[in-house]
């Protein structure tokens, strides 16, 4: 006896692009906590004295920027971006996405105040820039979450559970 199953090419397509739309929302809310977690680090440099008696203590050169305020760490925000067939990822003023071969697909994010992943804050891009303040905190978390693979799991996760669902309501059986 054999059994006949039939994936449509347009369905699939969707199922697929749903599942990417969610591994790049689920990496970029991953990767907006490894930053505030980086900017709520004291600091170990000079300890400076405020007003009211109170005092700071900054963080040395090569070190993410100490909280004083906690507007920078609060301003890192995520708006949900969305590759769907309504909405075209190449109009997404903080995403870039390349195709570079049927294999490859390249998802850029930029900082921006417009949405998507970033801070408003003018001086944020500035206290990252080892030219200007050297107080890099963005690019470390970058790297914690590229060592962790994180963006890989979140596909093969949601491609797991996408696929498999929509396997499923074709009536075939994944186990």
């Amino acid at each position: 006896m054999s059994s006949k199953v039939v994936f449509k090419r347009k369905e699939l397509n969707e199922v697929v692009r749903t599942a990417l739309t969610s591994a790049v929302n689920m990496t970029a809310l991953e990767l907006q906590n490894k930053v505030r977690t980086v900017l709520n680090q004291k600091g170990t440099g000079t300890v400076y004295r405020l007003k009211g008696g109170r005092t700071h203590q900054a963080s040395e050169k090569g070190q993410p920027p100490a909280p004083r305020t906690g507007m920078l760490r609060n301003s890192w925000t995520v708006s949900p971006i969305n590759i769907g067939k309504n909405s075209s990822p190449r109009k997404q003023p903080n995403l870039d996405v390349k195709a570079g071969s049927k294999e490859e697909i390249t998802v850029l994010f930029k900082q921006s105040s417009q949405g998507g992943f970033g801070s408003a804050l003018r001086y944020a891009e500035i206290l990252e820039n080892p030219n200007k303040l050297d107080r890099p905190y963005l690019l470390p978390s970058v790297k914690a979450l590229k060592k962790k693979k994180s963006f890989q799991k979140h596909v093969r996760e949601q491609l797991k559970l996408r696929i498999g669902k929509y396997a499923t309501s074709k009536g075939f059986n994944i186990s």
